[in-house]
């Protein structure tokens, strides 16, 4: 499983994916006009233009009017994306982050900002771009990190969005044991171990509400300072 095991699962019969899978699919679901390629719990891009699931999937896509694919990513390798025969049936979707939580809680994703070049490369491309800070993680230092990487987002391209959301479907216990108690802002942290009783089994859990209303009103406010759209 590429997110929390030891192995990631690389599926080879890929026509026959096509075939039996994503054509029933696009047909079944006519109302749908847009597909994302999911991965098998494994993030595909990186494995591009060897692995080839994605012209594939494009070259489907093509058969059918007004069909698109998009794809969620932490990965900057997108050059072999430029020549792609059916490139304007993608649109990328970049799960971004700050430079604290990519080096610290992330290694061996690369930098920040390395998904931001990443979407600037693709609108040069005439690709749609679209950030999701997902999940954000309230770290040391959150606000300043957050801020940089919102500008950063606004200043070098020209996302369709940007979305937001803080870590959850998880408890106090779990965060503690997920990642590293220093690494986090300690008021923050606090707050979730007093709150812990009251988000057992709340799916927004471990920050409490006020806390995730607090974190999103920053958040929104600093998009606003670049693009009021």
């Amino acid at each position: 499983d590429g997110k929390s095991g030891k192995y990631t699962t690389i599926t080879l019969n890929l026509e026959d994916y096509t075939e039996q899978i994503i054509q029933p699919t696009i047909e079944k679901y006519e109302w749908n006009r847009c597909f994302r390629m999911i991965g098998w719990g494994a993030d595909l891009i990186p494995f591009e233009p060897e692995y080839g699931l994605f012209d594939l999937f494009t070259h489907k896509l093509a058969q059918y009017e007004g069909r698109y694919g998009h794809f969620q990513t932490a990965s900057a390798n997108v050059e072999w994306i430029a020549v792609l025969p059916y490139k304007d049936r993608r649109l990328g979707v970049w799960s971004t982050t700050c430079e604290s939580v990519s080096r610290n809680i992330e290694p061996g994703t690369g930098h920040a900002i390395d998904r931001i070049e990443a979407g600037r490369k693709c609108q040069e491309m005439g690709l749609p771009v679209r950030y999701k800070f997902k999940p954000m993680i309230p770290v040391r230092n959150w606000r300043e990190e957050y801020a940089k990487a919102i500008e950063q987002a606004l200043t070098l391209s020209k996302p369709e969005s940007m979305g937001f959301c803080l870590y959850i479907w998880n408890t106090y216990d779990s965060l503690v044991n997920t990642i590293p108690p220093e690494l986090l802002d300690q008021e923050y942290l606090e707050e979730a171990k007093e709150a812990s009783d009251k988000m057992k089994g709340v799916r927004t859990g471990p920050y409490p509400h006020h806390v995730r209303t607090e974190i999103y009103q920053f958040m929104i406010k600093e998009a606003r300072r670049w693009d009021n759209d």
